[in-house]
């Protein structure tokens, strides 16, 4: 009894916390409470990184419209900033006109002013096909015909209705060939211009399109969720189809889908229940006092369970959803039976994943997967979680981004319920998306060369624009220099001139004028009259012994008659050049060479070169006029 009453007394104590939690919240939300479940712990997060991207990752969902904000701080750093959940309202459904203008107030809301915000949100899995290929190793220019023919080859589609994209996930050895694979999707353009077309009219423009597959491989991609070396595997739960994807390193290399799904396990669940109520109990029982009395709930023979009784009959195995009331079909069955009756179903679906799993590992030879993730349908229930694991015999948990031990999660307070976190995880995958790390549906590889291409352009423009500016500052620092040399010697001269007393001025210049033009022209009255000497000196100097000169006819020129023009200084060289016949041609060739170096002469030219006798032998006879300088 003492027991009971510690345990009830602590349980008061942890009702009362969360009473006043849940007060909290409610106060934190007060201006919309039903639209968001997120609570701040201060308001740094409000403040928006200076120049860091902002993205958005939207999940719009069948009741509700699901918003995650994220930041990026580096290659594996993120931080999360804001997350929402809207439901919509009894008259508004993703097809009907009021669709667009209730996303358009929810995204103003959500996103604020700020125009740096991508947008990346997601389209039906169901409509996107993805393929997984091992082509020949080709250029990398070639991939992409490689891709799409191996596609054309494998399955059918109408080019014009589809929108091809690929990813190149590495080099791959296949029985010794060395292979790139390859990942391939299409998805039909109508779909895709319909998510356009939608966030058009709200007036978001949207950055990026991709799938839930997608989303997970980014959460593997970024390390938002953590890894093993081994192979990863994720089952998705839906409606009416399963899904297996199979991750290794991070990237998306196997995906099926099973015809199996959250409907099947309520058939399963109804067929089991049905069966074994019909004619279990009495309407009536014997009451002790002999007396007849309407007999317990609990004894009542059932009704068959219809589908809705039955899905929240399973809905109610997760912790967060609540229990059922003894109004509620199944309200009599214990926990271990519901799952025991769920038990045939949830074995075909193992059966069908580990027949994946041996195509995967066996026929396409990769290697084992080591830990699989359920998400979908009842993924908070352990129990379940833990028998497909059991059955598999390997590693499980439950995907959840929000998990408060996340260090991305910064100073904001995920929700309490699992199952509410878990809901967020499409939202939080595509709030890390990348056009550098996940496949876009609306910017392909077509687009993504383009964009290489400009890069590559602007890269060019970039580098010449880097030349022109080293250039422009080279010629601007050796002018500088130019300017420094010219300072400096102005400041020697300046310090030269200051040596001089009396100073020198203009005066003095101007007095000191005549006596050097006097100076001047004494000069040139001594060179004129010894330029005759120093002519005959500097040509004897240059005459060869082998060469004698006859004549020497100098004529130094004058002024003319009307004053304004001088004659030019004329040498007339008249002599004969001996030796052998063969040679005065060189010999006549090299005098004139050393006339040339002569600082007196400008200007030769040959009067006459001829061969003639002269004391019984031949010799050169010329004739050179000279110009004096």
């Amino acid at each position: 009894m003492a027991k009971h009453d510690e345990i009830s007394s602590t349980e008061k104590l942890l009702d009362l916390i969360r009473s006043n939690h849940t007060a909290a919240d409610k106060n934190t939300n007060t201006l919309d409470p039903s639209q968001s479940t997120r609570v701040r712990k201060s308001i740094s997060t409000k403040i928006i990184p200076f120049k860091r991207s902002i993205t958005v990752g939207i999940d719009i969902g069948y009741h509700d419209l699901k918003m995650v904000k994220v930041t990026q701080y580096s290659d594996q750093r993120w931080k999360l900033l804001d997350y929402m959940k809207v439901p919509f309202e009894p008259q508004i459904t993703k097809e009907s006109s009021e669709f667009p203008d209730f996303l358009k107030s929810t995204l103003t809301k959500f996103c604020g002013p700020s125009k740096r915000i991508k947008l990346w949100t997601l389209m039906s899995s169901a409509h996107v096909e993805v393929h997984h290929f091992r082509i020949p190793k080709v250029a990398k220019k070639k991939i992409a015909n490689a891709v799409y023919w191996t596609l054309k080859k494998e399955t059918s589609f109408k080019e014009s209705d589809t929108i091809l994209d690929f990813e190149v996930q590495g080099d791959v050895m296949e029985k010794g060939i060395p292979k790139i694979a390859v990942m391939v999707y299409a998805a039909p353009k109508e779909e895709v211009e319909k998510v356009k077309a939608l966030f058009s009219k709200t007036g978001f423009h949207l950055t990026g399109l991709s799938i839930a597959q997608f989303a997970y491989q980014n959460l593997f991609r970024t390390k938002w969720i953590p890894t093993v070396e081994e192979a990863i595997a994720c089952l998705y739960i839906g409606k009416e189809h399963s899904r297996i994807d199979i991750f290794s390193s991070g990237s998306l290399a196997f995906t099926r889908g099973i015809k199996a799904g959250m409907n099947s396990i309520i058939e399963s669940f109804i067929e089991v229940s049905n069966e074994g109520e019909k004619g279990e109990f009495p309407n009536e029982i014997e009451m002790p006092e002999g007396e007849n009395a309407s007999a317990p709930k609990s004894f009542e023979k059932e009704r068959p369970v219809n589908i809705d009784e039955a899905r929240k009959i399973l809905l109610s195995l997760s912790p967060d959803s609540p229990p059922l009331t003894e109004e509620d079909a199944g309200f009599q069955l214990k926990e271990e039976e519901i799952f025991e009756m769920i038990i045939p179903a949830v074995e075909r679906l193992i059966r069908q994943t580990e027949r994946t799993f041996e195509h995967y590992i066996v026929t396409l030879e990769n290697e084992r997967i080591g830990k699989i993730f359920v998400s979908g349908g009842i993924n908070a229930y352990r129990p379940l979680i833990d028998y497909i694991g059991d059955q598999l015999g390997i590693e499980r948990d439950i995907i959840d981004p929000l998990d408060p031990g996340n260090p991305f999660l910064d100073d904001i307070l995920p929700p309490d319920s699992v199952t509410e976190r878990i809901s967020f995880t499409p939202a939080v995958g595509m709030a890390v998306s990348d056009n550098s790390h996940t496949p876009n549906i609306i910017f392909t590889y077509k687009d993504k060369e383009k964009l290489a291409s400009i890069r590559h352009i602007n890269r060019g423009i970039f580098a010449a624009f880097i030349f022109i500016i080293a250039v422009c500052m080279g010629i601007f620092l050796w002018q500088g220099h130019i300017e420094e040399l010219k300072k400096a010697k102005i400041a020697q001269l300046h310090k030269e001139v200051s040596q001089y007393i009396p100073k020198v001025d203009q005066k003095i210049l101007m007095l000191m004028a005549p006596k050097y033009k006097r100076k001047q022209k004494d000069l040139k009255e001594y060179s004129m009259k010894y330029l005759g000497m120093a002519i005959i000196k500097d040509l004897s100097m240059r005459t060869p012994s082998n060469i004698r000169l006859l004549s020497i006819t100098a004529n130094f020129g004058g002024i003319t008659e009307n004053k304004r023009k001088t004659t030019p200084k004329i040498l007339e060289v008249d002599g004969i050049i001996l030796g052998d016949r063969e040679s005065l041609e060189s010999s006549f060739a090299g005098y004139l060479t050393k006339l040339e170096d002569s600082p007196l002469f400008s200007q030769l030219s040959i009067i006459k070169s001829d061969l003639e006798a002269y004391e019984e032998r031949v010799v050169l006879h010329f004739v050179l006029n000279i110009q004096l300088v």
